[in-house]
This record gives structure tokens, C-alpha cells and sequence, in this order.
């Protein structure tokens, strides 16, 4: 606890969960850290011309990121009922904060930064399987859902207007269900 009373550690069962994760980082991940290092620390070798990652970046994200899948952590904050572990925010508090205190901002293959919003190692709304799926119909589910749990594929969440960009409140376009 800290002197506000709030308790600032980890349950027992997400402190397991982001030693394991660590675990899975300096396994998997660091050593391709290591063997591409010019190319992910040099943020001017991270795009190509049309200010897109070069292949060779999307190639080891896509790497990592199914192998993530592979171990459950890519998928351990999507809901049970869409087949991911369903640990709620509180855990994905806890495990951003120890992720981003260990790792730091930027690297490209661990944490955000450097122009990317998310990390391949954890399914995020904006492109891994999430709440916003399941609302889908089931055939839609059952074709879509293997292929982002697995870390195959990725899913795009894009929210703008001219006039808005990404100011919800700004928004005119609505959705109705029929």
C-alpha cells in the first residue's frame, strides 16, 4: 500500500501471469531484438518511403505476435466468450504498468511508441480480437474469430469524420440496428 491507502500490488494470480509474460519476452523477443537491432532502433530504417513500417518490421511484429497467440498472451484480455482468457482492465492495468517499467516506450516488438499505438504482444480493440466483435453475427464469428485469435490476422477499428477525426463527441454518423 502507499500512503494514500490504495493498494498497489498485484493479485497473486496477475503477478504469475506477468512473470510468465517476462519470461515469454526474454525467450521470444529480445533475442530477435538483438539479431535486428539496426533496424528497430533506428527510427529512420523503421519506415519505408511511403511512411509505412518497412516489410522486414511487419514481418518480425507479425512474428511476434502469433507466437504471443501461441502462448495465450495475445489473447488474455478478450473476452472468455470469444475464446480469449477474459482478464478485465484491472489485470491490464497491472501488466501495462510492469510491462512499461521493465521495457520502456518504443520498443518496437514490446511496447507502443515510436509511432506505433500498440504492441503485437497483446490483443488491443483497435486490431486484435476484442469486445467489439461480439456483437457480430455467429457465421461472421466463426470465419473471422480463428483467424485474429491465432494472430493470422488483424481486424482495423477506425473511427473518423472529416470534420471530427477522432473527437467522438464531434461525431454525425450513427449506427441503427435492424
Amino acid at each position: 500500500m502507499d500512503n494514500s491507502g490504495i493498494n498497489l500490488k498485484p493479485p497473486e494470480e496477475i503477478k504469475q501471469i506477468i512473470d510468465s509474460f517476462f519470461k515469454f519476452i526474454e525467450s521470444e523477443v529480445i533475442p530477435l531484438e538483438k539479431e535486428n537491432k539496426k533496424i528497430l532502433e533506428d527510427e529512420t530504417k523503421l519506415y519505408d518511403e511511403n511512411l509505412r513500417l518497412r516489410k522486414e518490421v511487419l514481418e518480425l511484429r507479425n512474428y511476434v505476435r502469433k507466437k504471443s497467440a501461441e502462448s495465450g498472451f495475445y489473447t488474455i484480455f478478450v473476452p472468455k466468450e470469444l475464446g480469449g482468457a477474459g482478464f478485465g482492465p484491472i489485470a491490464s492495468v497491472f501488466l501495462n504498468i510492469a510491462l512499461h517499467a521493465k521495457y520502456g516506450p518504443g520498443r518496437v516488438l514490446i511496447t507502443p511508441g515510436k509511432g506505433l499505438l500498440i504492441s503485437p504482444l497483446i490483443a488491443g480493440f483497435v486490431e486484435g480480437p476484442s469486445s467489439v466483435i461480439l456483437d457480430l453475427k455467429d457465421e461472421i464469428k466463426k470465419y473471422v474469430l480463428p483467424e485474429l485469435l491465432s494472430g493470422r490476422k488483424t481486424q482495423c477499428f477506425a473511427l473518423s469524420e472529416p470534420e471530427a477525426g477522432s473527437d467522438i463527441w464531434s461525431l454525425k454518423t450513427h449506427a441503427e440496428k435492424r
